[in-house]
């Protein structure tokens, strides 16, 4: 029998290199298959699931503005707001110092405070964050232990959208003229209920009547 020789040491050596580089290739392809599928399906999964995340936001109702008020809500802020119907904590009614161009508000309103038919108009539904808050030191202590609720302040949005909107209510500032006309008419009757006094008193004193008496009986 023929000794292997050195060259076919060699030869068998290097089929043995080429065929472990092979599995070694073999299991590196597999392994990186493996890890792309696992990607892919990941990535996928996360697609999914973003629209789903995204579509939350979408699922919360919005908030409500005053231009959806019902007329319900809308008398209920006039009634708020009037005093004729009393806040839910006890708080003082808006016209005790505000006015508003309502027919609602035929006397007219409050003087101390602004006059706040235009409120609306400039500042949209926002208000209701300052009707709600109170942050006015006047409103703050009129307020502090009778909050207004946040279903109120909402209703008061709505009415103020409406009068800010209304036609044929009255002038602004027709409770100032209201309120001075009133004066004027009252100092008037004052003055007359005076002279009418003065004019029904005694012109002469007692000791001339008696006098006079004495007088005539003599």
């Amino acid at each position: 029998m023929q000794e292997p020789t050195k060259d076919d040491s060699r030869t068998a050596g290097c089929s043995k290199s080429i065929g472990r580089l092979r599995q070694g290739l073999a299991i590196a392809l597999f392994l990186g298959i493996t890890s792309l599928t696992s990607t892919a399906a990941n990535a996928q999964t996360d697609s999914s699931a973003a629209p789903a995340a995204a579509a939350t936001p979408a699922d919360k109702p919005a908030e409500r503005t005053a231009a959806d008020a019902t007329a319900a809500e809308v008398l209920t802020g006039q009634k708020l707001f009037t005093g004729e119907q009393r806040l839910r904590n006890g708080g003082a009614p808006c016209m005790s110092c505000h006015t508003a161009n309502h027919p609602a508000l035929k006397f007219g309103g409050g003087v101390l405070a602004a006059d706040v038919t235009e409120s609306y108009g400039r500042m949209g539904d926002a208000i209701k964050v300052l009707i709600a808050e109170a942050p006015f030191p006047p409103m703050a202590m009129a307020y502090k232990d009778h909050p207004v609720t946040g279903e109120e302040a909402y209703e008061l949005v709505a009415f103020l959208k409406v009068a800010g909107e209304a036609k044929g209510g009255q002038d602004a500032g027709s409770s100032r003229t209201f309120l001075g006309v009133g004066g004027v008419v009252g100092l008037i009757v004052v003055l007359g209920g005076l002279n009418l006094l003065w004019s029904q008193r005694k012109k002469l004193s007692t000791k001339h009547a008696i006098l006079e008496r004495q007088t005539r009986s003599v």
